[in-house]
């Protein structure tokens, strides 16, 4: 049913009420018989897009931009409006400026019929077939966009994303690269042909493109952190909190700069900062998962393990997808060396999540259910997985741990972190 039949019959009900007897009951049926406020009531709980670029708002401040594309989910509603959050997003629009994600293809497919010339349209239902993993429609779209204008520098950005998440960086760094020739002025395009460059792992070119964004909007939060992202592959954790120190500088209110922060000072080993910058993003952003499950790892580091294995089971709660966070309770659960935290069958339980979650295709995965199979006493299973997760290993100091690992395995012995 969609929302504009459900507010239908939402009326009907609250006709058939008849007057409130209180002025409470009279706010109450006010609220829906408004049809905007009926709206929004009735999004509560859903996951929806902006249907263009609709900024959102906490009282007279802009929280985001709208720029970047989310999928929300509304978490309440007052009169016409909806309060929207994405992780550590949170704001507030018009009802009227969204629709659930589930109705946005057709939302857009009707745009697309009725605009005489529906670049935008094409544009943001192929972000909606992105986000359904539909890539290759998504593809279609765009391409069909830029055929409609071929100077639309943000269809080539778009399409290059696409390229990207297909792992085909030649293609995606040719649309980057026609997206700056259309426009060098937009941040967005240097930022995302960076990402393309961490992906191939030519982090100097990355930051280099995080220098031309930070050159165009030097008070932009996310370009900072982007290039700390790169400093941090590099290995160069000063360069990189001290990136992440500028983010949070810039906007003290920013959840995932914090966390951020906290991810170099655990490179560090500075665990009781580290978990001082958790705290702030989880007090920040109560529902970012990632927040509580990189609280979690500073719990582990500093061997306060039963906050450790609450934090984990909180993320998850928060975001079952993650599967990083199954993945290191799993390791917890396997490997601590406190054997009152010690459970191989949760562990097994909790590392098949997270392969599963990875398509059984990431190395750190597979190698914590070896460990988990380990603590479980199966080790010809934790052979066998160990087997499979050093055949995948790229980075030459995990593979050396990992064959350190292998052998306690044929040793009939589990791994002790």
């Amino acid at each position: 049913m969609t929302v504009s039949a459900r507010a239908l019959l939402a009326l009907a009900c609250v006709t058939a009420l008849g007057a409130a007897p209180t002025a409470a009951l009279a706010q109450k049926v006010d609220e829906w018989t408004d049809p905007s406020a009926v709206a929004g009531q009735l999004l509560v709980g859903q996951r929806v897009v902006t249907k263009y670029k609709v900024p959102l708002r906490e009282r007279d401040r802009v929280v985001d931009d709208g720029l970047a594309f989310r999928v929300y989910t509304v978490d309440r509603a007052r009169g016409s409006r909806v309060r929207l959050t994405a992780g550590p997003v949170s704001g507030w629009v018009e009802a009227a400026q969204v629709v659930p994600f589930d109705e946005a293809v057709a939302f857009y497919t009707q745009e697309i019929l009725k605009q005489p010339f529906p670049v935008a349209a094409l544009n943001h239902r192929a972000l909606i077939w992105m986000e359904k993993k539909e890539y290759d429609f998504a593809i279609a779209d765009y391409d069909a966009a830029i055929r409609l204008n071929p100077a639309n520098a943000s269809a080539y950005n778009n399409r290059g994303n696409v390229y990207r998440v297909k792992k085909n960086y030649d293609r995606a760094l040719a649309d980057f690269d026609e997206a700056i020739r259309l426009d060098p002025t937009v941040p967005l395009h240097y930022m995302n042909r960076a990402a393309v460059w961490v992906a191939k792992k030519e982090f100097d070119k990355a930051i280099a493109d995080h220098g031309t964004v930070i050159a165009l909007k030097p008070r932009l939060p996310s370009a900072y952190m982007n290039r700390g992202h790169a400093w941090m592959a590099k290995k160069e954790f000063d360069k990189a909190l001290a990136d992440y120190d500028k983010a949070v500088k810039l906007d003290p209110g920013l959840a995932l700069g914090y966390m951020n922060r906290g991810h170099a000072r655990m490179a560090k080993k500075e665990f009781d900062k580290a978990l001082a910058d958790f705290n702030e993003a989880v007090r920040l952003a109560p529902k970012f998962a990632l927040a509580y499950g990189n609280r979690g790892n500073a719990w582990r580091a500093t061997k306060k393990y039963a906050k450790a294995l609450a934090d984990f089971d909180e993320a998850i709660r928060l975001d079952p997808d993650l599967s990083l966070t199954h993945n290191n309770r799993a390791w917890l659960l396997a490997t601590c060396p406190d054997a009152a935290f010690r459970d191989g069958k949760s562990a097994v339980e909790s590392a098949q999540r997270a392969c599963g979650l990875d398509d059984w295709k990431n190395p750190t995965s597979l190698d914590t259910l070896a460990a988990s199979y380990a603590e479980s006493g199966d080790f010809a299973a934790a052979v066998e997985w160990q087997e499979k997760a050093n055949s995948l290993f790229t980075d030459d100091a995990q593979r050396k741990e990992a064959d350190v690992r292998l052998g306690l395995y044929r040793r009939h012995t589990p791994c002790r972190e």
